[in-house]
């Protein structure tokens, strides 16, 4: 479990700043949001800028993670293009289904990069039984990036993923939340997601990927399901000063490696 930091934790800020922060607060290594690098309009020199200042403050980037970004599926070529570019061994991304994670297929074989879908509620992937697909049906490469506060948000416990593809986990986003029923991020072990046995479990399963502190400074999501299964979701940001988003970081860097993670 290497134990990283997403960059749009400091989503205000520009890169070489963002990454000063991070260093900072103790991680060396980095999960690049597309807040700070759209596959969809940087061109290569400006990638490479952004690759120069993570490399120079000591940091390494473990994913991409595109979720920012304007979605085109047109361009996914594009997005793995950038995130080897980077140097990333895994892209984070939604797809609808597994149909369509199937299609990257030959992406994540020509950059040799894991792609790791990732989940929210309720879709897509909102319950870990959503990931059943995995074994048998698609390549390899293509796996689970799960995130532990989406899971609790929805009421679900990400240790069910054990049983049903504990060994396709390509990247985790480790979160918490204040309460099931809306997304409202807190300090690990202050909310409701049952982290510790979660932990626990990727450590029995040998788990070796990124393992993302991915906190959302200020941020709280409400959501409505409506009678067929359709989601309407509402935004509140709350602007948090950079104290207090470092304590923040310190204590899930404090938290991660009492559990289990490494750097």
């Amino acid at each position: 479990m290497k134990l990283a930091c997403m960059t749009s934790v400091f989503a205000g800020d520009p890169i070489e700043t963002a990454v000063v922060k991070i260093a900072e607060a103790g991680y060396r290594f980095v999960e690049l949001s597309s807040v700070h690098c759209d596959y969809n309009t940087m061109t290569n020199a400006l990638i490479d800028n952004v690759a120069h200042e993570i490399s120079r403050t000591g940091l390494e980037v473990v994913a991409y993670y595109p979720a920012d970004a304007e979605e085109n599926w047109t361009r996914m070529p594009r997005m793995f293009e950038v995130a080897s570019r980077l140097g990333a061994s895994r892209v984070v991304a939604e797809c609808a289904n597994l149909s369509k994670a199937r299609e990257l297929e030959p992406l994540c074989q020509k950059f040799q990069i894991d792609l790791a879908i990732a989940n929210q509620w309720p879709y897509p992937f909102g319950r870990p039984s959503d990931y059943s697909g995995l074994n048998g049906s698609v390549g390899a490469r293509i796996g689970a990036g799960p995130d532990t506060g989406w899971f609790a948000a929805g009421g679900q416990d990400p240790a069910e993923l054990f049983d049903i593809a504990g060994d396709r986990i390509k990247v985790v986003h480790l979160k918490d939340v204040a309460a099931e029923g809306e997304y409202c991020p807190v300090d690990l072990g202050d909310g409701v997601a049952p982290l510790e046995p979660f932990m626990a479990g990727l450590a029995a399963q040998g788990f070796d990927g990124p393992l993302t502190v991915a906190r959302d400074p200020g941020k709280r999501i409400t959501f409505d399901i409506g009678i067929f299964g359709d989601a309407t979701y509402e935004v509140h940001d709350e602007a948090v000063p950079d104290d207090e988003v470092m304590q923040s970081l310190r204590q899930a860097r404090t938290w991660a490696l009492e559990h289990g993670a490494v750097e």
